[in-house]
């Protein structure tokens, strides 16, 4: 395959095949970053409560709504859905954990 100079031409370029794999490959890596989050907060000197583990049950829930959308009938722009996952679910958390804060302190 030679190389393109413009980057949309390559995109434009993927097989269904291949934009499956690269949608469950994002659903996948969210699920496993939300997975660890969990243990590592054990090192955290002040860890969180557990209303905010809220956080990676909703990465746990969006990586696995990417794996199970049709990739191979949706246009490549579509991937694109993958990168704005994980900063749509950390700006929902933020906002779900401002508010129980708030309702919790005296």
């Amino acid at each position: 395959m030679e190389a393109l100079d413009d980057p949309q031409e390559a995109a434009d370029e993927l097989s269904p095949q291949e934009r499956r794999r690269l949608g469950r490959l994002g659903g996948v890596l969210m699920i496993v970053g939300s997975l660890a989050a969990v243990p590592a907060a054990a090192f955290l000197d002040d860890p969180p409560d557990a209303i905010e583990h809220l956080v990676a049950l909703a990465g746990v829930l969006a990586g696995a709504g990417l794996m199970v959308v049709p990739w191979e009938r949706l246009p490549e722009r579509a991937l694109y859905l993958v990168q704005s996952s994980p900063p749509a679910t950390s700006w929902w958390e933020s906002g779900f954990t401002q508010t129980t804060s708030r309702s919790t302190r005296f």
